[in-house]
């Protein structure tokens, strides 16, 4: 039995699960999503779901990175018995859209406005994303936010920069 969202072992507090069929080899991890508080079920969302589960008003508009991050940390789950796992260490900062090494095809029948990449980041600081691409400045966006990249010809290697100097970088091929 999975959590129809995490695609992870389900947990007591998962509230849609599903049966399925599981690699021999796979981790039975249980779900580190879902779990029980005070206040009633809440989701624990991976950095890289967060802008997408604000832009759905899925979850909890104060809790930021840091937030999640610490109340995973002091889950009440000991108290069900089940040891509580430690959160994972946050990426500094990390692309999530375009991957590396994609490869993305402009349609001609399509008006070229219409062909865009969105470019999305995930960062610890939370401060705004400075987009590259081809070493040209393209924009800037909130950590969770995106930004629309009209897409153009060309292998393109495109960077996010945060507020504190980090850097990420994927390159995608544009036919």
């Amino acid at each position: 039995e999975i959590c129809a969202l995490s695609g992870q072992t389900a947990n007591a507090w998962c509230p849609i699960r599903r049966h399925d069929t599981v690699a021999a080899e796979s981790a039975d991890v249980p779900c580190s999503w879902h779990h029980q508080g005070d206040d009633g079920l809440l989701t624990y969302w991976p950095a890289e779901y967060r802008g997408w589960a604000r832009e759905r008003g899925l979850d909890d508009a104060n809790r930021g990175a840091a937030g999640a991050a610490m109340a995973h940390a002091s889950l009440p789950a000991a108290r069900a018995g089940v040891a509580p796992r430690p959160a994972a260490p946050a990426t500094p900062l990390a692309i999530v859209s375009p991957p590396d090494g994609a490869t993305y095809l402009i349609d001609p029948t399509l008006r070229r406005e219409y062909q865009t990449l969105p470019l999305r980041a995930v960062s610890a600081s939370g401060g705004p994303i400075e987009w590259r691409v081809s070493g040209r400045l393209v924009g800037a966006a909130a950590a969770d936010a995106g930004l629309e990249w009209a897409l153009a010809p060309g292998t393109h290697r495109i960077e996010a920069r945060d507020t504190r100097g980090r850097t990420s970088a994927a390159t995608v091929v544009v036919r």
